[in-house]
C-alpha cells in the first residue's frame, strides 16, 4: 500500500518500534490488582505549580490524597493515584495548617512538647535516644519525623521496621535522624545504614570542632546564621564576596558551613531543615573573587552525604546569566530531590528578588543583604572550644 508521505523504510520501522515499545511498557506498568486509574492530562500551565491531589471514591475503595510538587510526580506517585490538573487549589498556608493539625493529633501539642523537653536537639551525633514512654519528647520527635517524610515515602515510617532496626543498632541517635537517612535512601535499609555509617565516621573525625580548625574561615565572616524564614526554618547566609581562597582552604570553609548549620538547628529544636541564602553581590573592600568550584563541589558532597533532608531551599541571588552554565556542570553531583530545592534568582528591588520575599521577610534579613534588620550577627567563632 503506498504511503501518503515519502517515508523511508527505516523511518517507518523506527516509528513502529517506538509504538510497540510504548504499548508494552503501558501493559507492564498497569496495576491490574487495584482499581483502574483515572487518567487526566495535566496542562502545561500547572506544570510548575504546587497542586492538591484530592481523594476519589470508587465504591468501597478510597484512593489516598496528598500534597505534591508536580515536578516530583515521576518519583512518588503510585499507579493507584490520580492528579488534579487545577494548580494552586490550596495555598501554602493551608497546607502548613493541615500538616500541623495532623501532627497535633496527640494530646500533647508541639509547643507544649517543646517547653517540656530538654535543651538537647536531634542532631548528629549527640541527639538523645527516644525514651520508652509517651512523654513530650517522644511526641516532639514523631512530629519532626512527619516533617521529614513529607510527602510520605514507604519504608521510612518512624515506627516502621526499618527505623526500629536502625534505632536498635544506633541507640544514641534520635528517631528523626534515622528517618532522615531512610528518606535519603528511599526506604532501603541497607543503603541507609551504609550512609549512616559513613556520616558517623566523618563526624567522629572532625567534631567537636576546635577554633584552630575554622579560625581563618570564620574570620572572613563568609558564613553566619540570622533569624528564620517564614516557614520557621533557620537561615544560613553565605556572602560570596567575602570568600577568600588565600585566607582559608575549601575544607575549612566547608567545616565552618557545617558548624553553622548544626548551630542553627540547635537553636530551633522543632525545625528539621535550614534555608541557605547565597548572596553573590560585590562587597565593598572585599576580595570579591570568582566562584571556587572546588569549594562548591565539596560543599555539595558534604551536604548530600552528611546532612540528608536538612536543606529546605537554597537560594542564590543575584544570579548572573553566565552562572547557569556553572550550575549546569555542578548539578550532576546533586540528586534530583536536592536539585528541586535550588532557586537561581536575579536581582530585585533593594537587592532582594521578589520570589525570595515569598519565603523570607525583609525585616528578618540583615540590612547589608538588602533587608531592614540592624540586629548584630551572631559570632559563632566565640561558641567554639579553645
Amino acid at each position: 500500500m503506498p504511503f501518503l508521505f515519502p517515508l523511508s523504510n527505516d523511518i517507518f520501522l523506527f516509528f513502529v518500534t517506538v509504538g510497540i515499545t510504548v504499548c508494552i511498557f503501558q501493559e507492564i506498568l498497569q496495576d491490574t490488582s487495584g482499581p483502574v486509574v483515572k487518567k487526566k492530562r495535566v496542562p502545561f500551565s500547572a506544570k510548575y505549580a504546587p497542586i492538591y491531589v484530592p481523594p476519589v471514591f470508587y465504591g468501597n475503595v478510597t484512593r489516598n490524597s496528598f500534597y505534591l510538587d508536580i515536578l516530583s510526580l515521576s518519583r512518588y506517585i503510585p499507579c493507584n493515584y490520580w492528579v488534579s490538573s487545577t494548580g494552586n487549589e490550596i495555598t501554602e498556608n493551608t497546607v502548613k495548617r493541615q500538616s500541623r493539625l495532623s501532627i497535633a493529633a496527640s494530646d500533647v501539642s508541639l509547643d507544649t512538647a517543646t517547653t517540656q523537653m530538654s535543651s538537647s536537639t536531634p542532631n548528629l551525633p549527640s541527639s538523645p535516644a527516644p525514651s520508652k514512654g509517651p512523654d513530650a519528647e517522644d511526641v516532639l520527635q514523631m512530629a519532626v519525623c512527619k516533617k521529614i517524610q513529607f510527602p510520605f515515602m514507604p519504608g521510612c515510617e518512624p515506627d516502621g521496621a526499618n527505623a526500629v532496626a536502625l534505632a536498635a543498632k544506633y541507640p544514641q541517635l534520635g528517631r528523626p535522624d534515622i528517618v532522615r537517612f531512610l528518606v535519603a535512601r528511599k526506604g532501603v535499609l541497607k543503603a541507609a545504614e551504609e550512609m549512616l555509617e559513613k556520616c558517623l565516621a566523618w563526624r567522629n573525625l572532625r567534631f567537636p570542632l576546635k577554633r584552630t580548625q575554622v579560625r581563618n574561615a570564620f574570620k572572613t565572616k563568609c558564613f553566619f546564621p540570622f533569624r528564620q524564614a517564614k516557614d520557621g526554618s533557620p537561615i544560613v547566609y553565605m556572602r560570596g564576596g567575602l570568600y577568600d581562597c588565600n585566607v582559608a582552604t575549601p575544607e575549612e570553609y566547608v567545616l565552618a558551613a557545617a558548624y553553622t548549620i548544626d548551630w542553627s538547628l540547635q537553636q530551633f529544636p522543632t525545625e528539621v531543615n535550614v534555608t541557605v541564602l547565597v548572596h553573590t553581590a560585590t562587597v565593598a573592600e572585599g576580595p570579591n573573587q570568582s566562584a571556587d568550584t572546588n569549594f562548591i563541589k565539596l560543599f555539595i558532597q558534604v551536604l548530600s552525604d552528611n546532612y540528608p533532608e536538612r536543606l529546605k531551599r537554597l537560594a542564590i541571588f543575584p544570579f548572573p546569566w553566565y552562572g547557569r552554565a556553572i550550575w549546569g556542570m555542578l548539578k550532576v553531583f546533586v540528586d534530583k530531590r536536592t536539585q528541586d530545592k535550588v532557586m537561581l534568582l536575579s536581582d530585585g528591588n533593594n537587592g532582594i528578588p521578589a520570589q525570595l520575599k515569598d519565603f523570607v521577610d525583609p525585616k528578618d534579613m540583615p540590612r547589608f543583604i538588602g533587608g531592614t534588620c540592624d540586629e548584630p550577627i551572631p559570632d559563632l567563632f566565640e561558641t567554639l572550644q579553645n
